[in-house]
């Protein structure tokens, strides 16, 4: 699956200008899957660290696992599908704190994140970058001998208008699509119980559905063999191997 996430990243980057110059305009009478409009992550427990100064700059990172729900969900009872996410975001400077639990908040000034969801019809990669839409909050603040809450630490992050970028590969084919989505995670540890973390987000497409990702594909290892891999340049293949790769996935998603 590595070597899929590869192939993608090097298609969206050698075909991004294509698509800009097409319009996005869909092509091809196959139908096109569903956008993101309306898919719902949900994570549980997710890893969040940070390097706290709130008089100055504070940094993040995040790595989240669970189950998505909406166009592209896991069947009941969730027994298959998954995705994953893993980001880092910046923090300006924040007020002092203010004790009792108090925690205040600096904006968020950089936001970058990779992810993944996987179900048995799709396999969809993405990234998410802050633009001038985007605005949120965060917090990344520690403190000891809180007469409240003891020792803890606190670090967030909420911000909306994310940009996305992400390829839908289905057994028809690849697809991109592109919008905005609305993130939110935390991470509450204290020494005095209620520890909590969560982990939440929401996608909105800008298209009316997915492009599909233009040129040739290969059906076959047969197609990628004796130097094959070459004749797909929209894919750009590095590798006879990572093009037989793509035919498996294909393949693999195809099945009922």
């Amino acid at each position: 699956m590595k070597v899929v996430r590869r192939v993608q990243s090097r298609l969206r980057r050698a075909v991004l200008g294509v698509i800009v110059i097409a319009g996005l305009a869909p092509a091809g009478a196959l139908a096109a899957p569903p956008t993101l409009t309306g898919e719902r992550l949900d994570g549980q427990d997710p890893v969040v660290t940070g390097t706290c100064d709130p008089s100055q700059t504070s940094a993040i990172s995040f790595a989240a696992t669970g189950f998505p729900f909406g166009p592209y969900e896991t069947p009941y009872p969730y027994d298959t599908g998954s995705f994953t996410e893993t980001g880092t975001a910046g923090i300006g400077p924040q007020p002092d704190y203010q004790g009792g639990g108090s925690f205040s908040t600096g904006e968020v000034t950089e936001f970058s994140a990779t992810f993944s969801i996987d179900t048995p019809d799709a396999h969809i990669t993405g990234t998410k970058t802050l633009d001038a839409s985007s605005a949120g909050t965060g917090t990344c603040q520690e403190v000891r001998g809180d007469p409240d809450i003891g020792n803890a630490s606190y670090l967030s992050a909420s911000v909306t208008q994310l940009h996305y970028e992400a390829q839908i590969l289905t057994a028809e084919g690849t697809f991109l699509d592109r919008g905005t989505s609305y993130v939110e995670v935390d991470r509450f540890t204290t020494d005095t119980g209620f520890p909590f973390a969560g982990f939440s987000e929401t996608f909105e497409s800008s298209l009316t559905e997915p492009v599909r990702l233009p040129g040739p594909a290969p059906t076959s290892a047969a197609d990628c063999k004796d130097g094959g891999y070459q004749a797909f340049p929209a894919l750009a293949f590095k590798s006879q191997g990572e093009c037989v790769a793509y035919v498996r996935a294909m393949r693999n998603l195809s099945q009922p």
